[in-house]
């Protein structure tokens, strides 16, 4: 693979990559503090790719939503707020489709 592909695929993966979770991840915190009048606790999109110390081990045995961050409280992972976040956005979506295109 040339040198120029490899910089363009790092450069262009990391610049979208930043821009889609950056976006899904505000829209998906915003709806989940407004659903839930702003009880659940939400991990920073900077721990994304934390895992806890149970998951390191295994894939697939005890999975949870659900961030062990030490001495505080759980937080909901920053990959659930992301897909939550991209439901949304497909919501938006069907509904722009569904009432402009009559």
């Amino acid at each position: 693979m040339p040198l120029g592909e490899v910089i363009g695929e790092i450069l262009f993966r990391g610049i979208i990559e930043l821009i889609f979770c950056g976006v899904c991840y505000w829209a998906g915190w915003m709806v989940l503090k407004v659903a839930s009048f702003g009880a659940v606790r939400i991990a920073p999109l900077s721990t994304i790719y934390d895992r806890n110390p149970s998951e390191q081990k295994r894939f697939f045995s005890k999975r949870s939503i659900w961030l062990q961050r030490g001495k505080k409280a759980r937080a909901l992972k920053a990959e659930c707020v992301v897909v939550v976040g991209m439901l949304f956005w497909a919501g938006v979506a069907l509904v722009w489709w569904f009432g402009f295109n009559r």
